[in-house]
């Protein structure tokens, strides 16, 4: 349970916002998901050690019971983080707001799958209903700003991350997707604070704060300290290598392919085009 207390203001990349004393379950985990995709992606668990048995638990209860919303739900987001078969995911998450027009996850799982594939305007209304349906979810509000961002649609992601942070000012998610904004506006010295506060937070989840910590360090022209972080900063070949053996454990991260801006320098390899098609996200 996270509780903060007090009246000290706190900011997001350089912007003040008052702290208020509130207490609200913080999630680490940087992906929404069910609890069975929660707790085996904190763990960094590859996810083909874990998601063939969770699609298959899903499968059996929608035999079961062809109403379980949860169930369709369940499916679709794991077919969108293990199949890749967004046209597939994309039905099962229909048909769970068939079900449950009022699903505030399931929204927010379409939404995920609508922005992953490019489809921003319509990933941001489905964000915008989930949060209208479950105002004070934390991971909804967190990952609305993230939408943002991969819509190119910064501004509105950081204040979306403020008033996110409104209600927890130690809540990870913001703080990890207010170093992403703050490196999209190239403000690297506010995107290092906000990554070095997120991965205080984060505790066991660190190594993903760390990502954007190392790339801002390295945007900022600190490349020593970004050494420091990541070990040693992958170079064009390093980094398609590192994607490569990500592809062949069906790497949940994979499905960011298409919007995360850390790839952009990427994007015009061939060999980068081609491990999106793979993935069935046309360059």
């Amino acid at each position: 349970m996270g509780n903060i207390e007090g009246g000290q203001p706190v900011s997001v990349c350089g912007a003040s916002i008052p702290e208020v004393g509130i207490a609200i379950p913080l999630t680490r985990s940087p992906t929404p998901a069910s609890p069975t995709l929660t707790s085996s992606l904190a763990a960094d668990l590859p996810p083909n050690e874990f998601l063939p048995q969770a699609r298959a638990a899903a499968q059996k209860a929608i035999e079961i019971d062809d109403t379980l919303a949860a169930a369709h739900a369940e499916l679709g987001f794991i077919i969108f983080w293990y199949d890749w078969d967004w046209g597939a995911s994309e039905n099962k998450l229909k048909r769970a707001l068939e079900l449950n027009p009022d699903g505030a996850d399931t929204h927010l799982f379409y939404a995920h799958l609508l922005s992953n594939t490019g489809r921003h305007a319509e990933a941001l209304a489905e964000a915008k209903r989930a949060r209208e349906l479950d105002p004070l979810n934390l991971r909804i509000n967190g990952l609305e700003g993230q939408f943002l961002i991969h819509a190119g649609r910064t501004d509105e992601a950081l204040t979306r991350l403020q008033e996110t942070l409104e209600m927890v000012p130690n809540y990870f998610l913001a703080r990890f997707y207010a170093s992403s904004a703050c490196i999209e506006k190239g403000r690297y010295s506010e995107a290092i604070s906000e990554a070095r506060r997120a991965r205080e937070i984060s505790g066991a989840r660190g190594t993903h704060a760390e990502t954007f910590l190392g790339y801002a360090l390295a945007k900022s022209g600190k490349e020593a300290e970004a050494r420091s972080v990541l070990e040693g900063l992958l170079e064009q070949d390093e980094a398609l290598a590192w994607l490569e053996r990500a592809y062949a454990q069906r790497g949940a991260g994979m499905v960011f392919l298409k919007v995360e801006p850390k790839w952009n320098n990427l994007r015009s390899d061939r060999r980068f085009q081609d491990l999106l098609r793979r993935v069935g996200l046309p360059p």
